[in-house]
């Protein structure tokens, strides 16, 4: 994507996100979020400043962390809101554009047209990793600790999603089965039939601030003691690291 100001979503912001207090997240709290989304403007600039639409940046940050972290994390509703409603007043301004004559092929109308598909891109690719993510772990998304990461279409989506399949489940097999057979979360010694995200996966992680961190040794230990000693580490501030 270009670096250079969008035309369709005027004077958009070119400062990254807000640093997180971790300083190890491109992520920001939801707090953080929906505090940023809701001021546009810094107080201190004149009125007669160009807009910044800071809300762009947030939903790439957004969409990037989504994308890349391998558990569901909490929906950002103000910025996809307020993008889906930006989306929708420059879909409108460019047909009114081009039933008063415009020029189609205009490079600034073309701009335009551009970076509104690039923003509906990243928003509908944003929805789509969730839409997958809680597919995959239907049954884990539906406990109650869970449901707060969903927004509500999801929450429906969801409980439809899950009575549809359970229902398969039960008309082409489980019927047949023995009634204690039958259950599609239950534990068996220690072991639980719900599917989870698999949290110890390999993240990559671009750290925000200089931070300290402790690196912990291997399971399997070849030789010496040393090796199985923790360490501290150092995450340089703008490098970016894989983690686990």
């Amino acid at each position: 994507s270009s670096s250079s100001t969008s035309p369709a979503m005027e004077g958009a912001a070119q400062q990254p996100p807000p640093e997180d207090s971790s300083g190890l997240q491109d992520s920001l709290p939801q707090d953080s979020l929906e505090a940023s989304a809701a001021s546009k403007k810094d107080p201190g600039q004149p009125e007669d400043a160009p807009f910044e639409n800071v809300d762009k940046e947030l939903l790439i940050a957004c969409w990037q962390n989504e994308k890349y972290a391998p558990e569901l994390l909490p929906f950002a509703k103000i910025v996809v809101e307020n993008i889906s409603e930006v989306g929708e007043f420059v879909s409108e301004d460019l047909d009114q554009d081009q039933r008063e004559g415009v020029d189609v092929q205009d490079p600034y109308y073309r701009m335009r047209v551009v970076d509104l598909e690039r923003m509906q891109y990243v928003l509908r690719d944003y929805l789509r990793i969730r839409i997958w993510k809680i597919s995959q772990w239907p049954q884990h998304y539906l406990e109650e600790s869970h449901r707060g990461l969903l927004s509500k279409a999801e929450l429906d989506f969801l409980q439809n999603f899950w009575s549809l399949k359970s229902q398969f489940f039960h008309q082409r097999l489980l019927e047949v089965l023995p009634p204690p057979c039958q259950d599609l979360d239950k534990k068996v010694d220690m072991r639980e039939m719900v599917p989870r995200p698999k949290l110890e996966k390999y993240v990559y992680v671009k750290a925000l601030a200089n931070t300290e961190v402790t690196k912990l040794p291997p399971e399997f230990v070849p030789d010496t003691v040393e090796d199985s000693v923790a360490s501290q580490m150092t995450l340089v501030q703008g490098e970016t690291y894989l983690l686990r």
